[in-house]
């Protein structure tokens, strides 16, 4: 099965990495940001053919892994949470709406989580919440049990044993450093640019609003320099992207670029 799925040329790897977590019944797929998380939890669960429930943290991820199961497997795929109350042979559920349904006499998923074989926890670093973990404990018949993050092992310790306990060992890690290698991701450039400052007052004894409102946000030198860089990379035909803190900062430079045509 899973050598019918699209696991081919430069994204061969998930098909290792999907082969390898099948084989271990369980751990953690330490896999970095691009790398396809969802792709692979797709091909196994299509591989196992077996009762799943997909723990997420947000709705969002809810209805994003639902479009991908759909689109990648032929199972019965519901959704619970956000609306969503409709479990199916392969549920992908927000982990505080599993806890709460759980808990509800009558209610289809009591039993579903009973049952269920296979259980596989999104951005699994967050495991050691007391939610994600009395979820995974009625998961009784779930002998493979899987975790997927791209930094599963940062939160100390402590939390890194509780994870492990709960969903096993690492079995396979993709960097970033791979996927750049394999021309999945973008390989990042940072240019640096030293801020003019020689229109400002130069008052560093002001109190930190004051002289980041001075410095930053009104400053029409910086500025200025921000724009002249926008304008550049549309010139090369780029897409930009602005990050700011303050939606002031964001407004004087909205009204600058727009000045600028």
């Amino acid at each position: 099965i899973l050598n019918n799925l699209s696991f081919t040329g430069k994204y061969s790897y998930q098909y290792d990495v999907a082969l390898s977590a099948l084989e271990a019944k369980r751990g953690i797929l330490w896999l970095a940001t691009n790398s396809g998380k969802t792709a692979v939890a797709a091909g196994m669960i299509q591989a196992l053919d077996i009762p799943t429930l997909f723990l997420v943290e947000s709705v969002d991820l809810m209805r994003q892994t639902y479009d991908v199961f759909k689109a990648e497997t032929n199972l019965d795929i519901g959704m619970l949470g956000g609306g969503q109350d409709d479990i199916r042979f392969v549920t992908v559920a927000v982990t505080k709406s599993a806890l709460i349904r759980s808990k509800e006499k009558g209610h289809p998923f009591k039993s579903f989580i009973r049952d269920v074989q296979m259980v596989i926890s999104d951005e699994c670093h967050g495991v050691s919440n007391h939610t994600y973990t009395t979820v995974l404990q009625k998961c009784i018949n779930a002998n493979y049990r899987y975790g997927l993050s791209g930094t599963p092992l940062d939160r100390g310790e402590i939390d890194s044993m509780r994870l492990i306990a709960y969903t096993g060992p690492v079995i396979e890690r993709v960097t970033n450093t791979e996927l750049i290698d394999l021309g999945v991701s973008a390989k990042p450039t940072v240019y640096m640019h030293k801020a003019d400052t020689t229109g400002c007052a130069n008052n560093f004894h002001a109190n930190y609003p004051e002289a980041y409102s001075e410095l930053i946000v009104y400053n029409d030198a910086r500025n200025k320099q921000i724009v002249d860089l926008v304008k550049k990379g549309l010139a090369e035909d780029k897409i930009v992207m602005i990050l700011v803190k303050q939606i002031a900062h964001g407004r004087v430079l909205q009204m600058r670029l727009e000045s600028e045509g």
